[in-house]
């Protein structure tokens, strides 16, 4: 199984892709909600992958390690 960190490079990797194709802009209606609605689902995962990766830190040294004073500074 891949890293969590190479499946974030894909990811990222893919977004990418989406967005130099320069397409998002030929869109018409329905295909531009269905992107939204995706996109949206992203950012929802997104956002999740942050606060598990800041709440599965027990020790709360975390934030001291990366140089950060607390986890806010942190992200």
């Amino acid at each position: 199984m891949d890293s969590t960190t190479e499946l974030l490079d894909r990811v990222i990797a893919d977004l990418d892709m989406v967005l130099s194709e320069g397409v998002l802009a030929g869109l018409g209606d329905a295909d531009r909600i269905r992107v939204l609605l995706g996109a949206g689902a992203v950012f929802r995962r997104a956002e999740a992958v942050i606060v598990e990766a800041v709440a599965s830190d027990d020790g709360g040294e975390f934030a001291h390690a990366v140089g950060c004073r607390g986890v806010n500074e942190v992200v």
